[in-house]
């Protein structure tokens, strides 16, 4: 069925061949009786706002199941305390619903965990709390010969933006650089800070060792090296992580949830980075071009390389399928 949209400043009308209906809330209304849904059927919510009241409302009437995916950081610590928190603002109107919720999903085991505490906590629900990756690999990449890994060789991936702090990683390089002149560090991905990275690598004369390669197909690349370095102060599951530990990366990155906590265990694949300062997001870059110098150098590859592929196997997709099944199963319980 087509319909038509007309917007007339603040008013929104939505034109079908046989009625007309005001607004967009309406509009969901009329979307959701269409479905005719059942107690045999799932909602999945992903951020609701200015939907999630009527999808509650409907799966009432009908007594649907409803889950809610939660994608990102899900509440602010700093207005957080014993007594208060500040839910995200896209999922706090289903979190102070929890209880007409029938289940959660978070992408990792940790923020699971936090998140079944919380609403215990400040909810007083024991809600249904799931964790299911956003990403699956369909299998393990390992090069065919160890020698196509390239000796003191680092990569990363990702959009090339400010939170990312891609800055940082080349600076960290660089010094470590001094002590290890072997290291070159190759930069995958686009983004509004491109021009200001090559700059920053020209001004540190690092352009020999250091490249911005620009988006491309990295499925086959990631096994060309030897080291990840993620210098991003958050991440909620961090996709690249996964394709790396999935082609036997070892990790280096701050210790931040939730990627690096779920695909970097400390010493044996990796190095978490801790902040150097209680309470403030501040890392010494010191510390990381020294740990970066300390696995060159100290590091058995094959047991850090052999680690990660232990731990990427649990984001295969044959196993993220089981856990949706379980999920869904769950539900008849």
């Amino acid at each position: 069925m087509s319909y038509q949209q007309i917007i007339d400043g603040q008013q929104v009308i939505f034109r079908f061949p046989n009625k007309i209906i005001y607004s967009e809330q309406a509009l969901l209304d009329y979307f959701l009786d269409r479905l005719a849904l059942s107690e045999d059927d799932v909602l999945i919510v992903d951020r609701g706002t200015n939907m999630a009241q009527q999808i509650l409302k409907a799966s009432a009437r009908c007594r649907s199941k409803v889950g809610v995916v939660v994608h990102a950081e899900h509440f602010s610590e700093n207005m957080t305390d014993d007594n208060y928190i500040l839910w995200n603002n896209f999922y706090e109107y289903q979190f102070e619903k929890a209880d007409q919720i029938d289940f959660f999903i978070v992408a990792t085991a940790r923020q699971k965990e936090i998140l079944t505490a919380q609403l215990k906590k400040y909810e007083g629900i024991d809600g249904k709390v799931f964790d299911i990756p956003v990403g699956s690999i369909d299998q393990l990449k390992k090069p065919l010969d160890d020698s196509i890994r390239k000796p003191f060789s680092i990569i990363t991936a990702s959009r090339l933006a400010d939170e990312k702090h891609i800055d940082w990683a080349i600076e960290s390089v660089v010094t470590a650089h001094k002590k290890l002149p072997q290291i070159t560090f190759d930069i995958y991905g686009g983004g509004s800070q491109m021009a200001d990275l090559k700059k920053l690598i020209d001004k540190l004369h690092a352009s020999d060792y250091i490249r911005l390669l620009g988006h491309q197909d990295l499925s086959d690349l990631y096994q060309k090296y030897q080291l990840y370095l993620s210098t991003s102060t958050s991440e909620g599951f961090g996709l690249t992580l996964l394709e790396a530990v999935g082609s036997g990366l070892p990790i280096i990155g701050f210790d931040v949830r939730y990627g690096n906590q779920t695909f970097i265990d400390n010493g044996e694949n990796g190095f978490l980075i801790k902040s150097d300062r209680p309470n403030e997001q501040h890392y010494d870059l010191d510390i990381v071009a020294k740990t970066i110098v300390y696995f060159f150098s100290k590091c058995d590859f094959a047991e850090f390389s052999q680690h990660s592929y232990a731990a990427a196997e649990d984001f295969l997709t044959s196993r993220v399928e089981k856990k949706w099944d379980k999920l869904l199963r769950s539900l008849n319980d």
